[in-house]
């Protein structure tokens, strides 16, 4: 039955990127595989990290801004410096786009949904930490990367995220698993800024823990 399920799934999945105007946005799919020919390298079926750099000329992007995030979000890439067609396809699918001067002009828009929708923006967060990866393989992301990307997502979302940074830099963990990277957004969302509601016994990972262990006494001389 499982295996039935996940069949049907998969052809309307495939008929909805085939025809995707009888199922939704109506966007031309030829005008969409015109414009990924145009970045990818002849032959690799791939868009490279050089010609990423082309496209964020045209959405408007720096390469290390939130933009950027939010750009790429729109095609999951499963790593950076580089999309593939179906990624790129389905990314334009996603936003109703077949052009990426359409996509630079909604991309406020996109940011905008991302910040303001909770599910959306757990979504977001957990691509991110895939994204920020140098290869499909990597399990551990690397403290630095960790870093950089959490300030520039969870800005505002953590009263005590500079915390947080320097005691990762203290006790500079070999990296940052996704499990780990994940229940870092948890933690952000559901324990109170005084950390007085905190479950040692919760199902946290130890990083975690030790995080608390580390914060707590400079949240009492702070409020001393």
């Amino acid at each position: 039955m499982l295996r039935s399920l996940v069949g049907s799934e998969m052809c309307i999945r495939d008929r909805f990127y085939d025809n995707p105007s009888a199922y939704g946005p109506s966007v031309d799919m030829a005008k969409i595989e015109e414009e990924f020919t145009k970045y990818a390298e002849p032959g690799t079926g791939c868009i490279s990290l050089d010609r990423c750099f082309e496209m964020h000329d045209v959405v408007g992007v720096s390469g290390a801004d939130i933009e950027t995030l939010v750009f790429y979000f729109q095609y999951r890439c499963q790593v950076q410096g580089r999309v593939t067609n179906e990624e790129f396809v389905r990314g334009m699918v996603r936003s109703e786009c077949e052009t990426l001067e359409q996509l630079a002009a909604k991309l406020p828009a996109l940011l905008g949904e991302v910040q303001n929708s909770d599910n959306l923006f757990k979504d977001f967060y957990g691509f991110c930490w895939q994204f920020a990866r140098e290869s499909e393989t990597q399990k551990l992301l690397g403290v630095e990367e960790a870093i950089q990307t959490w300030e520039l997502i969870l800005e505002g979302r953590y009263a005590h995220l500079d915390w947080w940074f320097e005691f990762l830099r203290e006790t500079a963990p070999k990296g940052i698993t996704k499990d780990q990277w994940n229940l870092f957004l948890d933690f952000a969302r559901q324990v109170q800024d005084d950390m007085s509601d905190y479950d040692e016994d919760g199902a946290w990972p130890c990083l975690i823990d030790d995080y608390v262990e580390w914060a707590l006494p400079r949240l009492k001389n702070s409020s001393a």
